[in-house]
């Protein structure tokens, strides 16, 4: 019997169950089939994750319809649909950087070829739901620090910006006050 991401016995390998911002992620889900996907959002809001969006047929070409912290994508599609589905989920970008994809794989040479197609991290099918959530933790984990370091990052220019412009305002003001200073004009009474 597999354990239960609830059994207190194991809560350190599903750290991520109890952690609130992990379960603020929104998470889609890429399956050819439906009927396997109810149970992968079955475990996952098991595991406390409250936004799980619904896969579209990855076959499709319909674009997710929000950006999403974190993509499940089941490479199990006829070839080359997977790999295509993973190269539009990475360019769908919306201006950011792409959202992390757990690349779900079946077959020998899937993982190598997940993974140079951009895939951040894979997990081959069947896979231990533990497991799975730990992967997912520790890629959500990832991007929110990516996105606190781009956004650290974007105040710093900011005040750099500022900076500098108060800096040549100075400057300005400087190279006047010598000018006058060097070559006084008439005085104004």
């Amino acid at each position: 019997m597999s354990p239960s991401v609830h059994d207190p016995a194991v809560a350190p390998a599903c750290e991520g169950s109890t952690d609130a911002g992990a379960h603020e992620a929104r998470i889609l889900i890429v399956h050819p089939m439906p009927a396997q996907v109810r149970p992968l959002e079955g475990l996952l809001r098991s595991a406390g994750y409250t936004r799980v969006c619904d896969s579209h047929p990855a076959g499709s070409g319909a674009p997710p319809r929000a950006p999403f912290d974190l993509v499940l994508l089941h490479l199990s599609l006829p070839d080359p649909q997977g790999f295509d589905a993973l190269a539009r989920l990475l360019d769908e970008r919306g201006g950011g950087p792409p959202p992390p994809v757990l690349a779900i794989t079946t077959g020998p040479g899937e993982p190598w070829l997940a993974l140079q197609a951009g895939a951040r991290d894979c997990i081959s099918a069947p896979f231990d739901p533990l497991e799975l959530l730990a992967r997912m933790h520790h890629l959500l984990q990832a991007q929110r620090a990516h996105r606190a370091l781009l956004a650290h990052q974007h105040t710093l220019q900011r005040r750099l910006q500022q900076r500098t412009g108060d800096w040549l305002v100075s400057t300005s003001r400087c190279r006047a006050l010598t000018a006058l200073l060097t070559h006084p004009g008439p005085t104004v009474a």
